[in-house]
């Protein structure tokens, strides 16, 4: 059984997708046979964010992740250049989701800089349960490896797939837009395997 988490925005729904296609049963946002896609899992709480979304979420949500067994844990990460701003563009129409995350790292709803934190306390708490982490920017390279962990070698990668199949627009940022979190995002980016010129 498989649980890819991390920050909201990572691209959970193109990894579910692409297993899918290759014939690797895993969700996104409620479980599947083989596993499940879920930002939010990486903490555990039985109860997702008030007023998310379906019914069917909220049905995935009676259970908490930590009542799976889950066998593989695996980080997803994205640039945080391309996440941070994502994540405010998504989240600022959905006040339920900032009290709800407080709750789990502290950052205040209020901070002007609420998303970088988030995504700073969020990675660390997905590093903490994971025992796999990788790139989205790299899953070419990395799929074959991805899928024999699964017991699924040489499925193929849907290259037809968009990565972007649940883009949100956001404002482009740089370095210096991220104020007093920069260093830390920057340092956390770099031990991540990112670099400026990414």
């Amino acid at each position: 059984m498989l649980c890819i988490t991390g920050s909201p925005r990572m691209g959970g729904k193109y990894i579910s997708r692409v297993m899918r296609r290759a014939g690797i049963d895993v969700g996104y946002e409620k479980m599947a046979s083989e596993g499940i896609a879920h930002p939010f899992w990486a903490v555990d709480d039985t109860i997702a964010p008030p007023g998310w979304k379906t019914h069917e979420l909220k049905e995935a949500h009676k259970k908490n992740r930590d009542s799976y067994d889950f066998t593989h844990r695996w980080h997803q990460l994205r640039h945080p250049l391309n996440v941070i701003p994502s994540i405010e563009a998504r989240f600022r129409r959905h006040s339920y989701f900032w009290p709800w995350q407080e709750k789990h790292t502290g950052v205040s709803p209020e901070d002007p800089f609420r998303a970088a934190r988030f995504w700073l306390a969020w990675t660390e708490l997905a590093d903490e349960w994971c025992d796999f982490r990788y790139r989205i920017e790299d899953i070419d390279a990395e799929w074959p490896g991805l899928v024999a962990k699964l017991g699924h070698a040489g499925a193929p990668l849907c290259q037809k797939l968009e990565r972007t199949c649940n883009s949100c627009v956001h404002d482009d940022i740089e370095w210096k837009d991220l104020g007093p979190t920069e260093d830390a995002v920057r340092e956390r980016a770099t031990r991540y395997g990112y670099s400026d010129e990414d």
